[in-house]
């Protein structure tokens, strides 16, 4: 359930890792907490690091919080990063319930995330980021 959130001003990123099981509740929490940092306004890119983390949410748990997100749309681009093909295919099921916001990758390596955003994110993560 914890996860770390950190801005990079110099990027125009915000990064959040998250380590062991996480909900839908703290998903929503998150962005929350994205939306009120007072940097939020710089953002331009996003990762979401769930490659220490176990999704324990259930594809119908999507769809709420995918109405969230469709409701409060931002610019920002994000990579999402998974390591297992569960995780992979739990964010796929994600980015596609938002086929109309093509700023959102999936990805298994930080070099395929980094190549999308168009950033050097090995900067702030590693390939085994804990």
């Amino acid at each position: 359930m914890p996860h770390s959130l950190t801005f990079y001003p110099e990027d125009h990123l915000i990064v959040v890792c998250y380590t062991g099981e996480i909900l839908i509740q703290e998903l929503k929490d998150v962005r929350e907490e994205i939306f009120n940092h007072p940097d939020f306004d710089k953002v331009k890119f996003g990762v979401s690091d769930f490659r220490k983390a176990i999704k324990k949410i259930l594809p119908s748990e999507f769809s709420d919080f995918v109405t969230q997100i469709k409701n409060n749309q931002t610019n920002i681009k994000w990579s999402l990063l998974n390591s297992t093909p569960l995780e992979t295919s739990l964010s796929l099921l994600f980015k596609n319930g938002l086929e109309e916001t093509p700023r959102i990758g999936v990805f298994t390596t930080l070099n395929a995330a980094s190549d999308y955003l168009g950033l050097d994110l090995s900067k702030h993560l590693t390939e085994h980021h804990l």
